[in-house]
């Protein structure tokens, strides 16, 4: 058996739709832990997710179900990160 053989299709790449799945979890948590510092964490989880359905679409990997979850989760986090930028924004111009 040769060491270059690719991957069978039981075996494929998940690594980015496993990535975002991650970044969408941790994007909720931080944003609502951290607030406005969190910021680059949706944004992650999005463009992780977008990038593994790419490559599942084209057949190169696979994970479809936790890259749509994934970024599911990492849009959660980006309104809840709105949310709280308006609220910061309203509570500090009120004062």
């Amino acid at each position: 058996m040769e060491q270059n053989q690719l991957p069978s299709d039981s075996s494929q790449d998940k690594t980015l739709a496993i990535s975002a799945l991650i970044a969408g979890l941790a994007s909720i948590t931080f944003t609502l832990c951290c607030g406005v510092l969190a910021f680059p964490i949706p944004i992650v989880a999005l463009i992780l997710g977008i990038i593994a359905l790419g490559r599942i679409n084209t057949g190169t990997a696979s994970g479809r179900e936790m890259a749509i979850i994934g970024i599911v989760l990492g849009a959660i986090g980006l309104v809840f990160w709105f949310g709280i930028l308006v609220f910061l924004a309203f509570g500090v111009w009120s004062q």
